[in-house]
Order: C-alpha cells, then structure tokens, then sequence
C-alpha cells in the first residue's frame, strides 16, 4: 500500500477483517459461509460488508461493516466515562436501541452514524428475509464467476 494514501474501508477489510473473520473459523469465497458485499434491502444500494451464514437459506448470524483505518477512535461524547471503549459501544448501542436522538449519545457523532447504519441493516434483516435471498443470489453469481459490485 502507498504510505502517502489514506486507507480505505477496502483495506481494512482486507487487510484485518478478512483475516480476522478466517482465524475465527469463517470462509470467505467460493463454497464459504461469508457473503461479501451482500446486499441487504432490494431496490436500494445498501450492502454489509460480509454477513456470515449457518445453513442453506442464508440466515444471517454475522454482520460485519468494515470502516476506513482513519476514522476517529471510539471515544465518548463531552465528559463522559466508561471503563473500556466496548462499554461505551454498548451504551450507544443501547441509546440507539432506546430510540434516542444521536445528540444525546455517549458516543462521539461519527461512531453513532456508524451504529445507527449497522442497526437499521440489522432491524431490516430481522423484519425481512430479503436479505438472506439476496445474500444466497449474491453468493450464487460470485460461485458461477459473476460478481456485481455497488
């Protein structure tokens, strides 16, 4: 990678989530049980990053949305205190959860941004089995050599 260009989501993918996602036992590719770039609500351009599957209907049990190394460290909003920065991801989560605005989220704006995406791509996927159709006709073009990109 050029040390003068600032990385991309692409990049994290590839270079920590890809690898990250094989050591915990999942399998990317042809015959694996990740669909990359799945898309995720019909008529729209919304597409997680990988979503990984149990079974042949692609019922999803993981998302995963890939975000660019130069973002902003996860970090509260004004003087809030957490003990650790996955209990702050908790408590946004939650915020968000509760249906409060994201200006009164412990979390700083960009990460709320963030969550709320990832939890409207969760909320659809449970409301609609489109995603998992969507996903298995994803995977079936990327086996059969045709990949469509965003």
């Amino acid at each position: 990678m050029d040390p003068n260009r600032r990385p991309h989501e692409h990049d994290t993918r590839l270079l920590f989530v890809d690898e990250l996602l094989g050591i915990l036992g999942w399998r990317l590719g042809v015959g694996g049980n990740v669909l990359e770039e799945a898309h995720v609500q019909a008529n729209t351009p919304k597409f997680m990053d990988c979503v990984g599957v149990v079974d042949i209907a692609g019922a999803p049990l993981l998302l995963v949305e890939a975000k660019a190394w130069d973002k902003p460290a996860i970090s509260a909003r004004g003087s809030g205190q957490y003990v650790s920065e996955a209990g702050l991801v908790v408590a946004a989560i939650e915020h968000i959860c509760d249906g409060k605005v994201e200006d009164t989220s412990p979390i700083i704006a960009e990460w709320d941004s963030c969550l709320r995406q990832v939890a409207a791509m969760c909320r659809h996927s449970r409301s609609n089995t489109a995603m998992a159709c969507q996903g298995c006709q994803h995977q079936r073009r990327m086996d059969d050599g045709v990949h469509q990109s965003r």
